[in-house]
């Protein structure tokens, strides 16, 4: 061990002497190795990022302490201590200084003498009461009876099942630790995300609706689980957690519902739901018509019933009185047919609405795992719902839905990178729109909104391959004027759709990026204020949509970029700031929203790199960490998500560098960012099986900032 090593051990020291931690993970490394099955990692995540009900924030629990806002910071040793060593100061000074200890319980636990001495430290400590048992293999108490089957398999270390005696040792008394039990229904080992048992599960011969129905159990445990050991940490009763989840997951699942008409967060299972919607929207409307000629016949037996009413003088009363009854039933059952039948067409319309919606609109969500197999399959079951159920649409009509079908095939060719095939498929798009009369004012407008959308998509995939200076001069520029002209004509007579200012905007942006690039920098900032101009009037007026507010929030970061390269960090940091600002009332009014998310880190990323131009090391170093929790949130919502990944892996880089660039930075703290994104970085590698080559820059770069770091002697 050289000087400057020893030296940071003692840093190391010093700092958790002065630290208080809210609990201290102890773990057999063994049960942080196996992908999916990382618990101590999951486990510090988790409870660093539990956001605790604001209601609770400040008050006092049962015993006497304040609830805090997060449960943070989490101690978690990361180095494991050889055979031969006692517990580092390092440990000792954690235990001391943490309120909780969460043991991680498995057979390899049992077998690991440092986790059975943590555990009887801190019980020494006097902490007994503090003790939680996340039990993940194995089972307990089952060592009492050697002869007993399965008695290999105990997970509780000693000291967990003993309670201490006078002299500080462990005694003969039985100790009941409160524990919550990760393992699966069998017994067995659990995962740490549904999505790993979901693969697990494809695998078993199982069927896709028994697979979801064990997997909906599954992650209902975990995140019940996960609950019990935070309720013991705070000191409220579990179930108010409970309550309080089913609460935030309601208010997310009705938020979702009322966005559903316009903006679908689908998944690939929505495919076939397109399909099944069709089909029991038609075997309602069978239903209705069977109802409404029932309807009929009861109300021709009830008049037939007053006919005779002359007939039968003695029964004249009882018999008008009952025919009445049949009227007035007939009548509701003949207006509940009628109300049915028109619920089924309109199921019928909105099935197929959202088979185009599934074919045209869901780009955005399936790049984020970038399966384009998915969207073939969409388009295959689009087309073959579309076969099966054949609208009597008019002419018109049936143009809209071949354009839509364009549409799709033109938005995979582009993901596939096969911008000549898209520049191609639009260009049938606009042929087949300029084919259609449209008298009618509201296909008259769905003609027009395609023709912007078509406008755009176009001008992107044409951008993608005419990419040279003189290309763009003498073809992309004169091209993308007369789009924008082509778009300003029909946004003046649609001048309040959210829709057509959104893409008619794009149009102006992209327009404004190819002037940029050549060098018309007048030109390309007066297609930018114009750009900006549309987006903040929809916004002043109230009708803007999700997609004007992402816009404006993109072009902020444009101009601030721009100015950023022109060495004007003034208008840099006021467009960066605008852009957060904006993302951040977004996320706060969506907090489960990844994009807003994501748009939100990328803004305080941008106030960070102006104040690491500045040489304000200390504020960017600030900046920096705000993003790295926001990365991290992106992560916990999907852990198989390479890009949301990578954007982590930056984050952790970008706070790292900044620390150790600072004078006054914590650079032990510097050390331990660098060392999470090495380990992320890791878990990148193994997901998709190497780096690509945009991300290749990064390793090096890691490396660089790691010799950095030991050089300066300040480990």
């Amino acid at each position: 061990m050289n000087a400057n090593a020893s030296q940071l051990d003692e840093d190391q020291v010093t700092r958790v002497l002065k630290r208080e931690y809210w609990c201290f993970i102890s773990y057999r490394h063994a049960n942080n190795k196996e992908p999916g099955r990382q618990w101590a990692t999951w486990l510090h995540q988790a409870l660093e990022t539990y956001e605790v009900p604001a209601d609770l924030v400040g008050t006092r629990n049962d015993r006497g302490d304040i609830i805090p806002e997060r449960i943070f910071p989490v101690f978690r040793d990361e180095e494991e201590l050889p055979a031969d060593s006692e517990l580092s100061r390092l440990i000792e000074s954690a235990l001391q200084r943490s309120r909780f200890l969460v043991a991680i319980c498995s057979p390899q636990s049992v077998k690991s003498r440092w986790v059975a001495e943590e555990i009887l430290r801190f019980k020494q400590l006097g902490k007994e009461k503090y003790l939680l048992a996340a039990i993940v293999e194995g089972n307990p108490n089952v060592s009492d009876d050697p002869e007993r089957p399965g008695s290999h398999s105990e997970c509780f270390p000693l000291p967990i099942r003993y309670h201490l005696g006078g002299d500080g040792q462990l005694s003969s008394e039985r100790a009941e630790p409160t524990a919550a039990d990760f393992r699966l229904p069998d017994g067995n080992q659990g995962w740490t995300s549904p999505t790993a048992y979901r693969e697990v599960l494809e695998n078993s011969g199982l069927s896709r609706s028994k697979i979801s129905v064990v997997v909906s159990q599954f992650a209902a445990n975990q995140n019940l689980m996960l609950l019990k050991i935070i309720a013991g940490v705070l000191g409220v009763p579990l179930g108010y957690l409970t309550e309080r989840d089913k609460a935030y997951k309601l208010e997310i699942v009705k938020a979702r519902a009322l966005a559903l008409r316009r903006w679908v967060v689908a998944l690939s299972v929505l495919a076939f739901a397109a399909v099944a919607s069709g089909t029991y929207a038609l075997i309602n409307q069978r239903e209705a018509e069977n109802q409404r000629a029932r309807a009929e016949k009861q109300t021709s037996l009830a008049i037939q019933a007053a006919q005779q009413e002359t007939e039968q003088r003695k029964l004249a009363e009882a018999q008008k009185s009952q025919a009445e009854k049949q009227t007035i039933i007939a009548n509701d059952q003949r207006e509940i047919a009628v109300h049915e039948e028109g619920i089924a067409r309109n199921a019928r319309r909105e099935a197929e609405d959202l088979a185009v919606y599934m074919q045209t609109m869901l780009e955005n969500e399936l790049a984020k795992v970038n399966d384009l197999s998915l969207k073939k399959k969409i388009q295959e079951k689009v087309l073959e719902y579309q076969r099966n159920n054949p609208a009597k649409d008019s002419e018109q009509d049936k143009i809209l839905r071949e354009v839509d079908l364009l549409f799709g095939r033109a938005v995979v060719a582009q993901d596939q990178g096969d911008d000549q095939l898209a520049t191609k498929l639009y260009g049938s798009i606009t042929t087949r729109l300029q084919d259609g009369a449209w008298n009618d004012k509201d296909l008259s407008y769905k003609a027009n909104f395609r023709s912007v959308r078509a406008a755009l998509g176009a001008l992107q995939s044409i951008s993608a391959v005419l990419t040279s200076d003189e290309q763009i001069k003498t073809i992309m520029i004169p091209l993308a004027e007369k789009l924008s002209s082509d778009s300003e004509k029909i946004l003046s007579q649609w001048p309040a759709d959210p829709d057509i200012i959104y893409h008619s905007s794009m149009i102006f942006v992209l327009f404004s990026k190819l002037n940029y690039e050549v060098g018309y920098f007048d030109k390309s900032n007066q297609l930018m204020t114009k750009a900006i101009y549309l987006l903040d009037k929809s916004v002043t007026n109230g009708n803007a949509n999700r997609s004007v507010f992402m816009a404006l929030i993109n072009c902020g970061v444009i101009v601030g970029d721009r100015a950023f390269r022109d060495n004007r960090l003034d208008v840099a940091i006021q467009q960066y700031k605008s852009s957060r600002d904006r993302a951040k009332s977004l996320s706060e009014d969506q907090p489960d929203n990844e994009d807003y998310k994501r748009n939100l880190a990328l803004s305080i990323e941008r106030i960070g790199e102006v104040a690491v131009k500045r040489k304000n090391y200390v504020e960017s170093s600030k900046l920096f960490r705000e993003v790295v929790d926001l990365q991290r949130q992106r992560v916990l919502m999907d852990t198989s998500n390479v890009t949301w990944l990578f954007d982590y892996v930056y984050a952790l880089y970008n706070c790292s560098k900044s620390m150790q660039q600072s004078n006054v930075a914590d650079q032990a703290l510097a050390f331990h960012y660098l060392e999470n994104a090495e380990t992320a970085l890791s878990d990148l590698r193994r997901l998709q099986r190497g780096l690509d080559d945009k991300q290749q820059w990064i390793e090096p770069a890691m490396k660089d900032l790691r010799a950095a770091l030991l050089n300066s002697g300040k480990k």
